[in-house]
């Protein structure tokens, strides 16, 4: 399926970052359903980690600024998946409870 635009007017590229995670992946695989294949671009920390994307993967490591900055060249919109870190501490239910 196409992106949709008036007659003449260039499709947008969307750029979606964490692709290698689950959330991203669907995020991704959602987009190209609507925007086609040629409109979406993955970011990823670690773009060879990313299995069978089906779509242009390139480098997103937010500690690279001059490398984030390169792969975001071309892109007219960024749609930032965040995800948590892992905590620093093992959880426990009885540290919340003081």
């Amino acid at each position: 399926m196409q992106s949709p635009t008036k007659e003449g007017a260039r499709a947008m590229t969307y750029a979606i970052t964490a692709v290698s995670g689950q959330l991203g992946r669907e995020i991704a695989q959602k987009s190209i359903d609507k925007l086609g294949v040629k409109d979406v671009v993955g970011l990823a920390r670690t773009p060879h980690h990313v299995k069978d994307p089906g779509i242009e993967v390139r480098p997103g490591d937010y500690d690279k600024p001059e490398e984030l900055l390169a792969s975001l060249q071309g892109i007219d919109a960024l749609v930032l998946v965040s995800g948590m870190a892992a905590p620093r501490r093992p959880y426990s239910a009885a540290s919340q409870r003081d």
